[in-house]
């Protein structure tokens, strides 16, 4: 079975418990059969992991100026359908109203990023049906990565 997950690390600013609150409120959520960190929402799969993230907060910091917090969230289906991504992004959407967050995908492409309430887009890593969803649920900025990181 095919996966597609993103992970999504948040700002220090937002504790596991807030974001566990946040998750608890979604509608549909249930607890996974995966173990305690597991969650499902319709197909939407969500699991916090707390390994060693150094290496990867290092990054993030580099890249998007942002400090994260020590755990992230994947969240992600288990089939590559639109259908499913746009369910994933409406997870991920409810998530972050306006909580500073990065999302990566397979540990080292970032593909987009909210910081101060702006939603940033990695124009080169998303389909354009994505582009097209995330654009018509959140302003945003769509451009190549690295103008994005520019400013």
């Amino acid at each position: 079975m095919s996966s597609y997950f993103f992970g999504l690390h948040f700002s220090e600013k937002v504790s596991r418990q807030e974001l566990q609150e946040k998750i608890n409120s979604l509608p549909g959520i249930k607890q996974g059969p995966e173990g305690p960190d597991h969650y499902w929402a319709g197909g939407v799969h969500l699991v916090f992991h707390d390994e060693d993230l150094e290496p990867m907060i290092r990054d993030i910091e580099k890249y998007t100026g942002q400090v994260s917090g020590r755990y992230s969230l994947g969240v992600g289906v288990h089939d590559l359908t639109q259908d499913s991504t746009n369910q994933m992004l409406e997870v991920i959407l409810a998530l972050t109203p306006t909580h500073d967050f990065v999302a990566i995908y397979q540990s080292e492409s970032l593909m987009h990023w909210q910081k101060e309430g702006q939603l940033k887009v990695d124009s080169t890593a998303l389909s354009q049906q994505t582009r097209d969803y995330l654009r018509a649920r959140r302003p945003c900025r769509i451009a190549d990565i690295s103008q994005l990181l520019e400013g």
